[in-house]
């Protein structure tokens, strides 16, 4: 029977960064609130499902990653997610119960106490100077994406900038790099100035800041409509660099570097 939660996985995965297991495990949890919604429907599992799967093997959430995986090949998508759900409720616990038992080592979350910081326009806004590239896709909002109040929902943003964030990487980099190197997320900014709703016509645009900060590299993202030049929500994301094999931090090459900044 394969554990709930493999901490000697995790350890290996994050270099034993205690912000930096933080960090992934706010992410994961923020995920699994819009996973439990698309739980409850027999219709447009398999998407986020499949997503689940690769995110709670990556952390080491062995049983998780085994029970979606079932689910994708089983007939009957009643049982299978419910097993589904059960299997995400243990690995929520189980990081509960991490994060717990590291809590007394971990540092204070930035922010707490202080104003959230919002994300300057010197640095979301594209300079002239800056020597980075920009890169561009149409958006499409989908049914899914839509929050009770009619708009995005915030979630909805954070996965946009992380696809974007692929998307970039997948178009620039080698195969071999993307064979050696994963990125994972230490820190989501946002900032939302717009609602967007169903039949709006978006576009994002990404890039990465002058030069990377040892392993850390920051990416800007804005969405904006169509319609207006101004976005609608600037988000800032510092991705960390590890080796794909032994999970280890790794400084940001040079050779690297140069994909994404002339």
């Amino acid at each position: 029977m394969l554990a709930v939660f493999d901490r000697a996985h995790f350890e290996n995965m994050t270099g034993g960064d205690r912000a930096l297991q933080r960090e992934v495990i706010d992410l994961f949890k923020a995920q699994a609130a819009a996973w439990e919604a698309a739980l409850a429907s027999t219709q447009d599992w398999r998407d986020p499902v499949h997503t689940m799967k690769g995110s709670a093997r990556g952390i080491g959430l062995m049983a998780l990653a085994q029970a979606c995986e079932a689910a994708e090949e089983g007939a009957q998508a009643g049982p299978e997610l419910a097993r589904v759900r059960a299997a995400l409720s243990e690995a929520l616990d189980a990081l509960r119960d991490f994060a717990s038992d590291c809590s007394r080592h971990l540092p204070s979350p930035r922010g707490e106490g202080v104003p959230a910081c919002t994300i300057q326009g010197s640095e979301t806004a594209p300079r002239g100077t800056m020597s980075a590239e920009i890169f561009t896709r149409p958006l499409l909002i989908e049914s899914g994406d839509i929050d009770e109040l009619g708009h995005v929902n915030n979630i909805v943003y954070l996965r946009w900038a992380q696809e974007m964030a692929t998307a970039h990487w997948l178009a620039r980099a080698p195969q071999q790099m993307i064979a050696d190197y994963v990125w994972v997320v230490r820190r989501h900014e946002a900032e939302y100035r717009d609602a967007l709703a169903p039949g709006d016509q978006i576009e994002a645009r990404t890039w990465v800041s002058e030069a990377p900060h040892g392993a850390v590299w920051p990416r800007f993202v804005q969405i904006s409509k169509l319609s207006t030049p101004k976005p609608a929500v600037e988000i800032r994301t510092d991705w960390c660099l590890l080796d794909r094999v032994t999970r280890r931090v790794k400084r940001v090459p040079p050779e690297l570097a140069r994909l994404f900044i002339a």
